[in-house]
C-alpha cells in the first residue's frame, strides 16, 4: 500500500509532483486586477504614443505653413530681381 501511495506522489524521475490547488475568489480577484492595470497601463502608453505622433504631425504642419509664407512673402522681390537681371543683361 505505501507503494501505491509513493506511485502517486512521484513522477517519472522521481521527484515528488506539486499539484496546483484552485485559486481561491480572492487569488483570482487579485489576478484579474493586475491583468486590468496592466492593459491599462499599455492602453494609456500607446494613446500617449498616438498624441505625441499627433502633436509632432501638427508642428510639421505649422513648420510647413510658415515656410509657404516666407516664399509667398519673398516672391514679388525675388521677381523683382529677377527682371532687374533681365533687363541688365539686354542693355
Amino acid at each position: 500500500m505505501n507503494n501505491d501511495n509513493e506511485a502517486n506522489d512521484t513522477n517519472d524521475n522521481g521527484d515528488e509532483l506539486h499539484v496546483r490547488l484552485p485559486e481561491t475568489e480572492r487569488q483570482e480577484l487579485l489576478r484579474q486586477r493586475c491583468k486590468f492595470e496592466h492593459e491599462r497601463r499599455m492602453l494609456l502608453q500607446e494613446r500617449a504614443q498616438l498624441l505625441l505622433e499627433r502633436q509632432r504631425q501638427l508642428l510639421l504642419l505649422e513648420q510647413a505653413r510658415l515656410l509657404r509664407e516666407q516664399v509667398e512673402q519673398r516672391q514679388p522681390f525675388q521677381d523683382d530681381v529677377d527682371a532687374e537681371v533681365v533687363r541688365a543683361v539686354r542693355r
